[in-house]
């Protein structure tokens, strides 16, 4: 899974792969930072976020990072 955290302090899924390899791949890491990069330059990429648990409880544990 590919996570970034936005400047409105919310968690952001970008990606999620499941294979045999063990490597990240690089298309989804090289997006994934153009999508942050937008994010941070405060042009809107996503539809605006609900607050739900889930969303919550990776804030909480991006918080601890």
């Amino acid at each position: 899974m590919y996570l970034i955290r936005g400047n409105d302090q919310c968690a952001y899924l970008t990606h999620a792969e499941c294979k045999n390899q063990n490597a990240a791949d690089e298309w989804m890491i090289a997006d994934t930072l153009e999508i942050q990069d937008a994010l941070e330059q405060g042009i809107l990429v996503f539809p605006e976020p609900q607050q739900t648990q889930h969303i919550q409880r990776i804030q909480s544990i991006l918080e601890d990072v």
